[in-house]
């Protein structure tokens, strides 16, 4: 699937939580790449890419490749992991790190490195979560775009995701 086949999906559910589509599609990106059928080599499962325990905590029975059934519970969980992390110094970096690696292991990772904000706890977390945090913000970024202006107006988006790669590759 691509990204305008879950557009209206996307927009709907956020309307629907008063949530930003431009970060679900940012986080549907990174999880799936936008293929509700996809399964991960860890077993999570769908668009948003639910392990099976969580998705029995957050799917509501339905099944976890529906993609606005997953969009649905995405939303819901990301919802809880703001409220959770509502008093770190980066709320919405570190609900995107509890989302990919697990509220217990980011609630371990803030305690041994004594802070709430991304500079700070990134070393403490492993590669995969380091990546996913800036990929998904930049992707949502680029996303505000096609949700804000439309699809024309994407292309400002795309230039400033190519201008981050880019300067990533320069500075690392």
């Amino acid at each position: 699937m691509a990204f305008l086949d879950m557009k209206p999906i996307i927009e709907a559910a956020a309307q629907r939580y008063g949530y930003d589509a431009a970060l679900l599609a940012g986080q549907a990106w990174r999880e799936s790449r936008f293929n509700p059928e996809a399964v991960s080599p860890a077993g999570a499962v769908g668009l948003l890419q639910f392990m099976p325990g969580t998705w029995d905590d957050w799917g509501n029975g339905a099944d976890p490749t529906d993609p606005a059934a997953s969009a649905d519970a995405g939303i819901r969980y990301m919802r809880h992991l703001m409220a959770r992390y509502a008093n770190a110094a980066e709320p919405l970096a570190v609900a995107l790190a509890a989302y990919n690696w697990g509220m217990g292991n980011v609630d371990k990772a803030i305690q041994r490195s004594g802070r709430s904000d991304w500079a700070g706890l990134a070393p403490f977390v492993p590669q995969e979560t380091r990546d996913y945090v800036p990929t998904v913000m930049t992707r949502a970024t680029f996303y505000k775009t096609a949700f804000s202006v439309g699809l024309g107006g994407a292309a400002v988006g795309l230039l400033a995701l190519l201008t981050f790669v880019l300067a990533r590759r320069i500075f690392a």
